[in-house]
């Protein structure tokens, strides 16, 4: 009689580590968005482990990892900085999720077979997956799921100790540091801090299409302010949503341009901005200002590159009252009167 194979070993051990991590509800006990960095084997950087669950949904650890994680991280999480889908194309992790069973892609129940899990379709059981920079997800390998077993084990030893203190990444460049020994069947913690940089240096940037005429632009005295945002609004029968691009000269509060744009790609929002100072808007003036307040980072990280050089003074202001006020009626007044197409 052909002996079936045994189940594989960290497959198995991710598998119990992940229910005990169900079962604990950690998510009940602390704030979300809030993190954890880890230090362990074979891992030159520290991990930065979120619980997720506090929703009511999505329970499970998402683990940021790399030398970019702390900055892509605080991307993710700052939405002054880039848009959620860039910020989302730039993330690396890996981590899991527990869900019903019939959620589950059968792709991605590779982790489940080799550990010899069966369960029912309504059953709830982990999705382990990983996500790299510019791709789409996938299942993890080995190296990544020892990963998420050492950090799952370490973050329900910590909570058992009383000793788990996770911190919102934007309010503290200083995180608790768990740092695991030994292997996973035989490991302990230790407790220390990490201090990581100030502010995220990571600048996601894409080659933007400049005007050839740019360089030719007579100078201005004015200051202009530029605000991207997105907006409630979208398209009908598509997921696209609409996001106000509008730039304001300081001194008298007229709006030079108020446009909804159908990305919320901050690269393109910085296109549009030189097209615009070139002569491409609604009043057909041209320039280069002398200085110009980004409301978005991100769109300033792309358009700055490319005016500093020709005089233009690029400076952030995430939070400017006048921005605030006239992008706030811009996006109400274009709410009430939007035509949606609707048939009577």
């Amino acid at each position: 009689m052909k002996k079936s194979k045994p189940y594989d070993k960290l497959c198995r051990a991710a598998y119990d580590a992940t229910m005990t991590f169900y079962k604990e509800e950690l998510w009940e006990y602390y704030p979300g968005d809030s993190a954890v960095a880890f230090k362990i084997p074979g891992m030159e950087a520290p991990v930065i482990a979120l619980i997720m669950g506090q929703a009511g949904e999505q329970f499970g650890l998402h683990i940021s990892y790399g030398e970019d994680a702390w900055d892509s991280l605080c991307a993710l999480m700052d939405e002054n900085r880039v848009s959620a889908d860039e910020a989302q194309n730039n993330i690396h992790m890996t981590g899991f999720s527990i869900d019903p069973l019939h959620e589950i892609p059968p792709e991605f129940r590779s982790v489940l077979n080799r550990a010899k899990i069966q369960a029912r379709r309504e059953n709830r059981v982990p999705f382990f997956l990983t996500k790299e920079p510019h791709r789409g997800i996938r299942i993890p390998n080995n190296r990544e799921l020892k990963m998420c077993l050492l950090v799952t084990n370490g973050m329900i030893k910590a909570h058992s100790e009383g000793k788990l203190d996770p911190r919102y990444p934007l309010d503290n460049n200083s995180l608790q540091l768990i740092t695991v020994s030994g292997d996973p069947k035989d490991y302990s913690i230790s407790y220390d801090e990490y201090t990581f940089s100030d502010e995220p240096s990571l600048k996601i940037i894409r080659i933007i299409n400049v005007p050839k005429n740019l360089e030719k632009l007579k100078h201005r005295s004015e200051k202009f302010l530029v605000s991207f945002t997105n907006t409630p609004i979208h398209i009908v029968d598509d997921d696209i949503v609409l996001s106000l691009f509008c730039i304001i000269d300081d001194a008298s509060q007229f709006i030079l341009e108020g446009t909804l744009l159908a990305s919320s790609e901050t690269a393109e929002a910085a296109e549009f901005l030189l097209e615009v100072l070139c002569g491409k808007n609604s009043g057909g003036w041209k320039g280069l200002p002398a200085e110009i307040t980004f409301a978005n980072r991100a769109v300033m990280d792309h358009a700055a590159p490319h005016l500093e050089p020709l005089g233009v003074n690029c400076t952030f202001q995430a939070d400017h009252p006048m921005i605030d006020h006239i992008k706030d009626d811009l996006i109400r007044y274009i709410s009430d009167n939007i035509d949606y197409g609707e048939n009577e």
